[in-house]
């Protein structure tokens, strides 16, 4: 398995979960609605959209989760609420200009 692969498999899960497109899954995690269709296409990414979009995931998938528990299935309320800066998620990439390469490797 390769870094991309993975994160590949954890945004299907997302958006089947979820029932949102792959395009807004980019969008809102890193304002780039073509940044899985590059991922797909076997393009590189950087440690630190990774960790980004990873962070993203984490934090939506617990908001939409909680929100289920409490009964909030309004598809409203599960739009663009939430997106927040790299900043605003606690991630930090000490070394931001590594990438991940086309085969999916660290580089």
């Amino acid at each position: 398995m390769t870094i991309r692969d993975d994160l590949l498999r954890e945004i299907e899960a997302f958006t089947q979960a979820f029932g949102l497109a792959e395009t807004s899954v980019g969008s809102l995690a890193l304002k780039d609605s073509r940044f899985v269709a590059r991922l797909r296409a076997h393009g590189g990414a950087s440690i630190r959209s990774v960790e980004r979009v990873r962070a993203w995931l984490a934090r939506e998938s617990a908001r939409r989760s909680l929100g289920d528990l409490r009964g909030q299935n309004d598809h409203a309320d599960r739009g663009l609420r939430g997106c927040n800066s790299h900043a605003d998620a606690g991630v930090v990439s000490p070394e931001p200009h590594h990438r991940i390469d086309d085969s999916g490797q660290a580089a």
